[in-house]
């Protein structure tokens, strides 16, 4: 799924959990749970983790959110803010925690803001083939149980999304399905190679970003995070 991003507002995606810790004041009581939860957005879910404070005394909650398709324990893991309010109530906020960011820069006062937002979001897209249900749009849906597959993985196949109009692109962010794998397990034999293409009117675009084979080592990744030195004004 490729995501252009830009500066904008965004409607939040996710929800705030809270548990208790009882004080010396009042009788023991049992932790409510969960911690956290994540209802909606991308990637959906946020259990089964832990908290720790980080060398600047902020506590911060890591959690696994939820695939499931290709396999009942697929999942990925979240990086969520944490911390105790006035009266001691310790909160998590999962909010924005689909967008990449950098840590722990993104952070004030429990709050994550990422520098963009996405632009294609249920865009027009085309391609330049399809394999079987997995339909063009599926990769902007942002849903992570769905995605796009060309019909092969030769030279040649593309996927283009129309932006709707000119804009500003600071990033693209890739996130890849595991169609057909025959492994399981981290792979350093096997990697993906792609050109980024923009283009102000839809027809003739210009490569400004190439990725390639990487040494020493290159290894096989479930997404790719591209920010440009320079922003890219384009269309598609």
């Amino acid at each position: 799924m490729a995501h252009p991003a830009r500066s904008s507002a965004a409607t939040p995606t996710a929800w705030w959990w809270v548990r208790h810790r009882s004080s010396s004041s009042s009788p023991p009581c049992r932790q409510s749970d969960p911690l956290s939860s994540k209802m909606g957005g991308f990637n959906r879910g946020a259990g089964h983790g832990a908290t720790f404070p980080d060398n600047s005394g902020r506590y911060w909650h890591t959690s696994t959110t939820v695939v499931c398709v290709k396999n009942t324990w697929e999942r990925r893991i979240g990086i969520w803010p944490t911390g105790f309010d006035k009266d001691d109530v310790m909160w998590c906020n999962t909010d924005f925690g689909d967008y990449p960011m950098y840590l722990p820069s993104a952070r004030t006062d429990g709050q994550l803001r990422p520098d963009w937002w996405l632009l294609n979001y249920k865009k027009p897209v085309t391609v330049s083939s399809t394999l079987g249900s997995y339909h063009a749009n599926n990769a902007v849906d942002e849903n992570i149980k769905t995605y796009w597959s060309a019909r092969t993985a030769d030279k040649g196949e593309w996927i283009q999304t129309d932006l709707g109009q000119l804009s500003t692109v600071h990033a693209i962010q890739i996130n890849y399905a595991d169609q057909d794998a025959e492994f399981v397990g981290k792979q350093t034999g096997i990697y993906h190679q792609y050109e980024l293409y923009a283009s102000t009117d839809g027809k003739n675009g210009r490569c400004w970003w190439t990725k390639v084979k990487t040494k020493p080592t290159c290894r096989t990744t479930t997404s790719n995070s591209r920010n440009l030195s320079k922003p890219v004004t384009s269309s598609s």
